[in-house]
Parts: structure tokens; sequence; C-alpha cells
């Protein structure tokens, strides 16, 4: 067994430390702190970049972009509330339904795509203006959707089917 000793009481033994290397607080952040950071779209708040970095390094966001201190990975987040500067989590599209009748009627409604974000049904491509989508059909067929935003590198798919 072996024994551990304890020096929180017994400091006769350390050695001062030289005037030299003591210095007084600083209200001036260490340059070399290591910093979370998150590099988000000024307009719509989509999050470019996150990480964690030394301050000395922290990245210019580019044009159109803003830099804020937070602790934020893209899996946790991808999205800043541009009133709070908080990130929140992504909003998922969903879909109503996965099977219309085919009666020009009845319809499935794709629901929650940010504006911006492109949206291919059957390889048709349009840009989300953030409104719902209606998928009607007056015959059978499938539609293949995919809602995509290109900046974060997010995909998601859908399927809808007219019988």
């Amino acid at each position: 067994m072996s024994e551990v000793e304890d020096f929180s009481e017994d400091q006769s033994s350390s050695e001062a430390v030289s005037d030299d290397y003591a210095s007084a607080p600083s209200s001036e952040p260490n340059p070399f702190d290591i910093v979370p950071f998150v590099i988000y779209s000024l307009t719509t708040g989509i999050i470019r970049s996150a990480g964690r970095i030394q301050r000395v390094h922290l990245p210019t966001p580019p044009e159109g972009f803003g830099l804020v201190n937070l602790l934020v990975t893209p899996f946790d987040a991808s999205i800043i509330d541009l009133a709070s500067l908080q990130a929140i989590p992504f909003p998922q599209p969903t879909l109503s339904k996965a099977t219309v009748a085919a009666d020009g009627v009845d319809y499935a409604l794709l629901q929650g795509v940010l504006q911006g974000a492109s949206i291919a049904i059957n390889d048709a491509e349009y840009l989300s203006d953030g409104t719902d989508v209606e998928l009607v059909a007056e015959e059978p067929c499938t539609y293949a959707i995919t809602v995509a935003y290109p900046e974060l590198n997010k995909v998601f798919r859908f399927e809808v089917t007219a019988e």
C-alpha cells in the first residue's frame, strides 16, 4: 500500500516565488485562453462554423457574418437567435403524412423549412420562402422530396405517395 503525502498545511519547504514573476491581476483577457466561438449569418442566424480556439487566433468573420463567444457545437445547434444571440436547436422539417389520395384535394404538408433552403421535388428545385408546402396529386405518383441547407451540409429526405 502506498502512502500519499499531504502538502496542504506544511509549506515550510516550499520556496518563495520571485517578485520578477509575480503580477497583479489583469483586467485584460489572456490571449492564449481557449474560448468557444461561433460564426453565424447576420441575416438568417445559420451557423457557419463553431468550435474552441485560443483567443489570439479567433477568426475574423467574413462580410455578412458575425462572431459570438458561445459554447456550442454544430451537433448541438446550427442556428443563432438573432434577438438574444443564443444558440437554438436547428428546426427539423416535418411531413404531415407519407400517403395521400390521388384526388387533387388530399394533401401532405411539408413544414419547418427555413427561408433560403433548397427544396427539390422530383428534381424540380425551389428556394424556400419559409412558408409551408402543400403536396397535392391528381393521379398516382411518388414525390421524392429533398430539403437542403448547403451552408450547413444538412439534407433531409422525404417521400410522399399518391394512390
